[in-house]
């Protein structure tokens, strides 16, 4: 029953940057500062992803930089090819902006809560894995050649769905009218009787029409009172006497007759286990479809994978990023770096762009001093969002720059008092502030 939900698996810390929430509130990596307004952030801003799989795998790296140079080299590679391959890179982009929520889909179809629009949906998304399976051995990179090599087009889901499914079912399974016809011989037995019972029904308005000489005399059907014979006021005087009255209306009157039950019978007979039947039917495909739950869900890891990546690719083109050198050492140097949520926000309007030179020798320490709105603080979150994208294996706003890896990001930016927790300004300073210096002993 939680085929859907992944396995635990170990997450080592020394193989990912830590930042806490003060650090994510100060650098507004998820959320901006003041949530009054709706400002961009870290996210909205390298966010050109087309799945929802793919923005909750950024929404990842983001918050989990890595540590480990080869894993970093790995996504940058890839990236990089896919920033080389303007054709092909918007082919997968259009191809992944055709998928749903398989994960989201794929949990619906295992707890047996899926419609059959759910299935559709998947279906026409599973649709897409062959045209992006056609796109990815032409790269080189070993991340790109891994989603390759574990790429499964889900052909045999897809086509179950496709083979019993009709293309445009109602929302609903109860409602029937959902199963293609040759799938089921009782089935389409049952639906041969509905389609006789409507030419009957057909027939019987026109003798009953001829035997009372009433023309507008209809054979109708609703929901609440079934099937029904109905007669005009005006031409009540020519009801035969085997018609019994089954409703009274403001114009008219509704009859029945004993044919007209023993045929009502029949059809709802006939409707009741043809949606019955059409039920246990969609109650079996989508058991069949649950069996591949875990192809289904290493797939949409794959797309999340592959979306994230083409992302990225597309911000640092539409951005003009380039490609950080990450390195073991203790030195940060970049080249005319931009802030990138404040560049983004600016558009035309230019940001001044900076350099900067850390290392562990002459340059620990920065000391920036100006004026009031000069730009300081945004400098200060400019290098450290600079140093977090090149770890999370993104490009970076700067001509040039050259990253050594880091464990930690601190900030003790801005000052606000926090009076729910009976703390002043200066103490809010002076906790974050110690806090630091404990955790980076």
């Amino acid at each position: 029953a939680h085929a859907h939900i992944r396995r635990p698996w170990i997450r080592l810390l020394e193989h990912e940057m830590q930042l806490d929430q003060t650090t994510l509130r100060n650098l507004e990596i998820l959320k901006p500062v003041s949530e009054q307004r709706q400002s961009p952030t870290l996210l909205t801003t390298l966010d050109q992803t087309k799945t929802p799989m793919g923005t909750r795998l950024l929404r990842q790296w983001i918050v989990r930089p890595l540590t480990q140079l080869t894993a970093i080299q790995l996504r940058q590679e890839a990236v990089k090819e896919l920033v080389s391959n303007l054709g092909p890179r918007m082919r997968i982009r259009e191809h992944l902006k055709a998928v749903q929520d398989l994960e989201r889909l794929n949990s619906r179809i295992v707890l047996e809560v899926a419609n059959p629009r759910d299935l559709i949906n998947l279906q026409r998304s599973l649709e897409n894995l062959l045209f992006l399976q056609e796109h990815l051995p032409s790269f080189q990179s070993a991340m790109l050649q891994t989603i390759h090599a574990a790429w499964d087009p889900l052909l045999d889901v897809s086509s179950w769905i496709a083979d019993t499914i009709i293309p445009n079912p109602p929302l609903s399974a109860k409602e029937g009218g959902i199963i293609r016809e040759g799938v089921n011989a009782e089935l389409d037995e049952l639906r041969i009787l509905a389609k006789e019972g409507t030419r009957l029904l057909a027939e019987m308005e026109t003798r009953e029409r001829n035997r009372t000489g009433i023309d507008s005399l209809k054979v109708k059907f609703n929901q609440v009172f079934g099937y029904y014979i109905e007669v005009t006021k005006a031409n009540l005087s020519r009801v035969p006497s085997d018609f019994h009255r089954k409703q009274t209306l403001v114009n008219a009157e509704r009859f029945t007759t004993g044919e007209l039950q023993d045929l009502e019978g029949r059809l709802s007979s006939a409707d009741q286990k043809m949606k019955s039947l059409e039920g246990q039917l969609f109650g079996e495909i989508r058991l069949r479809i649950a069996s591949a739950t875990t192809r289904i869900q290493g797939m949409a890891q794959q797309l999340a994978t592959l979306d994230v990546l083409t992302g990225l690719a597309e911000a640092a083109t539409i951005n003009r990023y380039h490609q950080p050198t990450v390195h073991e050492g203790g030195t940060i140097q970049i080249t005319e770096g931009r802030h990138p949520v404040i560049e983004h926000i600016q558009h035309s309007e230019g940001f001044i762009p900076n350099d900067t030179v850390l290392d562990l020798d002459t340059n620990r320490l920065l000391l920036i001093t100006g004026p009031n709105m000069a730009g300081k603080s945004t400098y200060l979150r400019q290098v450290a969002l600079i140093v977090l994208m090149a770890q999370m294996g993104s490009f970076v706003p700067a001509d040039s720059a050259r990253i050594g890896i880091v464990d930690r990001i601190f900030t003790r930016v801005g000052a606000a008092d926090d009076l729910s927790a009976g703390q002043s300004t200066f103490m809010v300073e002076m906790s974050e502030t110690a806090r630091i210096l404990d955790t980076a002993a």
